[in-house]
């Protein structure tokens, strides 16, 4: 279950960098987003070792980054912002992910 939440968690890092110039893969994103956090609430509660707070809190709030972009988007917001949002949003991921491997690596 591990392997597996690792392995959608390199998938979502990779949307996630390829949502900051597509916009249709911005949906994807937090499609994918909401099926690593299931899993990891599974895996969670299949090994009853919790992941550290930041990493399940921090996965949640940035959840709410992509569909911000998209609303800047509809109502016509700069391009930069809307860049500047997405470019957050990979940022947030890649440090969410590695937190995941620092506390996989210790157990």
């Amino acid at each position: 279950m591990l392997t597996l939440h690792l392995t959608v968690g390199i998938v979502v890092l990779a949307a996630a960098l390829v949502a900051i110039f597509n916009a249709q893969a911005r949906r994807v994103v937090v499609y994918l987003l909401v099926l690593q956090i299931v899993l990891g609430a599974v895996l969670w509660v299949t090994t009853k070792s919790p992941p550290p707070p930041l990493h399940w809190i921090l996965a949640l709030l940035n959840g709410g980054v992509y569909p911000a972009a998209n609303a800047l988007e509809r109502r016509g917001r700069p391009k930069s912002t809307i860049l500047a949002f997405t470019i957050f949003g990979a940022l947030l991921f890649s440090f969410i992910f590695s937190l995941g491997l620092q506390a996989a690596a210790k157990h």
